[in-house]
């Protein structure tokens, strides 16, 4: 699958701008309408991730979740 990754510029700020919260609604749509999967980078707030999961994103990346690791430090659940 391809994919559209929404820059961390525009995450920092959407909740207080709405010229970054418009572009990030309309990312996350266009890509949908077209296929892809969209993933959130600079993700680092709750409300950050509970807007982004109602607005549809697929994924997300940031210091919310976990600092940067190599992927032999990451234990994956079975």
């Amino acid at each position: 699958m391809s994919l559209l990754k929404i820059d961390k510029s525009f995450i920092t700020n959407m909740l207080s701008n709405d010229r970054d919260m418009g572009i990030v609604k309309m990312s996350i749509m266009l890509a949908h309408e077209l296929g892809l999967e969209v993933i959130a980078e600079g993700v680092e707030t709750k409300e950050q991730l509970e807007f982004l999961k109602k607005e549809g994103c697929d994924t997300i990346q940031g210091f919310y979740l976990s600092i940067p690791a190599a992927i032999t430090d990451i234990k994956f659940r079975k």
